[in-house]
C-alpha cells in the first residue's frame, strides 16, 4: 500500500489469523475471462453478508483488481474479505515499488478518496477487535485437467456457511488435500438421509444456480504498482446496510418456509449414503441422463456456482432440456458425470469411488469435450481500464 511516499506490503495471510468472510475466483487465460460479472455479482453479495456495506468501496477494489491481472499466461486471482485483529498491522515498508507480499498474494494498494467511504457496521461478523480487510491473491493457474476421480465424503456436512464463498475454503480444502493423497480429486457432499417413511419434495423449477471453486497452491508472483489490499477500521458512525436481493441471491434456506426439509431430514451427523448428492468440496455436480442435464435440486443449500449457471444457460439456449432434482449416489449409475468450477471448467468423472460406475466411454468423453469447447467459448477479454 503507497502511504507516505513508501510502499508497503502485507504479510501473509497465514502469520495473521485472519478470518476468511468472502472470496471468489475465476480462470483468467491470455487476458480472457468467463462470466466476470456473475463473479463480481456474488462476491459483492457475500460481502455485504459478511457486514460490509461499504459497496462503493467493493466496486473500486473490484475494479482495480481487475486491472492488475496480467493480460498474458492462464492466472487464478482470488479476490477475498477477511476480518482481521486490529491490533495486529498488516503493513511492512518497503524500499521500492512493487515487491511481492509473499505467500503467492499482491498486497499493494491506493488510497480511496474520502469522499467514497462508508462507515462498515460492526457486528456479529465482525466481532469487536476486528478490521475489515480486502486483499487480491494472484496465482498461476495449473494445468488444465480433462477427468477427475471422486469419493463421498464419509462424515457431517463440513460447511458451517454453505451458501456463501470464503468462511469454509479451509476446510474443504484440507479435505479435499487429504483425499488427494490417495488419487481422489474431490469429495461429494451428500445432504443427510431420510427419515424411515419420509419422502423428498418434488423438485422445484430451474433457478439456474450450482457450487464452489477450487483454490490451487499459491505462488510468489511480482505486485504490480498501483493495487490491492484495503483495510477498514470498524465504523465510528454505523451506515445502514445496502440491500443486495434484486441483484443476485446466493443459495441458502428456503424463503418464507417453503422447502423446508427440517421434518423429513435426518441428523446432519447420521448415516449419509442414501443423502441427496449436493456439491463437491471444489466443484459443482452436473449430470447427463440421455439428452437431459441434470443438477441438485434448488432446495440443497450450496454456493452459487458460475460455471453451473452459466452451463444451464448455454444448455437452454441450445433446447437441452435442464432438470433439477434429489439424486442419490445409486440413481446415477451409468449417467454422465461432471465435476465443474471456474479453473478447470468441465472435467468427466472417470470414476467414484464408493459409488455408482458412471459411463466413461469415448462418446461421453467426447461429449464432455464437446461442451467444454462451448464453455470455453464464452470468454471474453477482461474489461479495459478507463483512460
Amino acid at each position: 500500500m503507497y502511504r507516505g511516499g513508501a510502499f508497503v506490503a502485507a504479510e501473509a495471510p497465514d502469520a495473521r489469523r485472519p478470518r476468511l468472510l468472502a472470496a471468489d475466483s475465476w480462470l483468467v487465460d491470455d487476458g480472457r475471462v468467463r462470466a466476470i460479472d456473475l463473479h463480481r455479482t456474488r462476491f459483492i453479495a457475500a460481502a455485504l453478508d459478511s457486514g460490509f456495506s461499504n459497496e462503493p468501496l467493493l466496486a473500486a477494489f473490484w475494479q482495480t483488481a481487475l486491472e492488475a491481472i496480467p493480460p498474458i499466461h492462464r492466472w487464478f486471482p482470488r479476490v477475498e474479505l477477511y476480518a482481521v485483529a486490529s491490533s495486529v498491522s498488516s503493513e511492512t515498508p518497503l524500499a521500492g515499488a512493487g515487491a511481492g507480499a509473499g505467500a503467492g498474494a499482491i498486497d499493494v494498494g491506493i488510497d480511496v478518496p474520502l469522499d467514497v467511504v462508508i462507515d462498515v457496521p460492526l457486528d456479529a461478523r465482525l466481532r469487536p477487535g476486528e478490521r475489515f480487510e480486502l486483499s487480491l491473491l494472484m496465482r498461476i493457474a495449473p494445468e488444465p485437467r480433462a477427468t477427475a476421480v471422486l469419493a463421498t465424503h464419509g462424515g457431517a456436512d463440513p460447511r458451517s456457511i454453505p451458501n456463501r464463498k470464503g468462511p469454509d475454503l479451509d476446510t474443504l480444502t484440507a479435505l479435499r488435500a487429504v483425499a488427494r493423497t490417495d488419487g481422489t480429486d474431490d469429495l461429494v457432499i451428500l445432504s443427510p438421509r431420510r427419515k424411515p417413511g419420509s419422502s423428498l419434495p418434488a423438485p422445484e423449477p430451474l433457478a439456474a444456480r450450482g457450487l464452489p471453486a477450487a483454490a490451487p497452491a499459491a505462488v510468489p508472483v511480482p505486485a504490480p504498482a498501483g493495487l490491492a489490499s484495503w483495510s477498514q477500521n470498524p465504523p465510528q458512525n454505523p451506515a445502514a446496510r445496502a440491500h443486495f436481493d434484486s441483484t443476485m441471491t446466493c443459495r441458502g434456506a428456503p424463503e418464507d418456509g417453503e422447502g423446508d426439509e427440517g421434518d423429513e431430514l435426518g441428523d446432519a451427523g447420521g448415516e449419509l449414503g442414501d443423502g441427496a448428492i449436493v456439491e463437491g468440496t471444489t466443484t459443482a455436480l452436473l449430470w447427463w441422463r440421455g439428452e437431459t442435464l441434470h443438477a441438485p435440486a434448488p432446495e440443497l443449500v450450496r454456493v452459487d456456482s458460475v460455471t453451473a449457471r452459466s452451463l444451464a444457460v448455454l444448455a437452454r439456449a441450445l433446447g437441452v432440456q435442464v432438470v433439477e432434482e434429489h439424486a442419490t449416489p445409486a440413481d446415477l449409475a451409468g449417467a454422465e458425470l461432471w465435476a465443474v468450477n471456474a479453473l478447470y471448467g468441465i472435467r468427466l468423472v472417470t470414476e467414484w469411488r464408493g459409488g455408482p460406475t458412471l459411463d466413461v466411454s469415448p462418446a461421453a468423453s467426447a461429449h464432455a469435450a464437446l461442451w467444454h469447447r462451448r464453455l470455453t467459448s464464452l470468454a471474453r477479454p477482461l474489461p479495459v481500464p478507463a483512460p
